[in-house]
């Protein structure tokens, strides 16, 4: 069940990374695209966070298939892990976008200040 989960998220994840990244938003302040206060500053830092967040978002998604895969078969070899399914998750998902926003705010402040 965990690896059905973490694979539906890892993929609509991807999908919305490839997604974002072929159409990025194109007006700062959009309801769509990755918003920030450092993102809406200005177009280009919009565009830049729009370009970025795509690229990790992507990123993120592919790691998230890759530790349903990695927990699937540790719970094949030592099916004892289902007990940990209940955080494990909520914990891996959420870590992974949080990361989309860490790591796109860390960009744009070394990029604009």
């Amino acid at each position: 069940m965990l690896f059905i989960i973490l694979s539906c998220i890892g993929m609509a994840t991807l999908v919305l990374g490839v997604v974002w990244r072929l159409f990025p938003q194109k007006k700062v302040g959009s309801i769509l695209g990755y918003r920030s206060q450092r993102a809406t500053k200005n177009q280009y830092a919009w565009d830049t966070a729009q370009n970025y967040a795509a690229k990790i978002l992507i990123v993120v998604s592919q790691l998230q298939i890759g530790v349903a895969i990695a927990f699937y078969l540790l719970m094949q070899q030592n099916p004892a892990l289902q007990q940990y399914t209940a955080w494990v998750v909520p914990t891996s998902s959420a870590a992974m976008l949080l990361a989309v926003v860490v790591l796109t705010e860390i960009h744009l402040s070394k990029k604009f200040g």
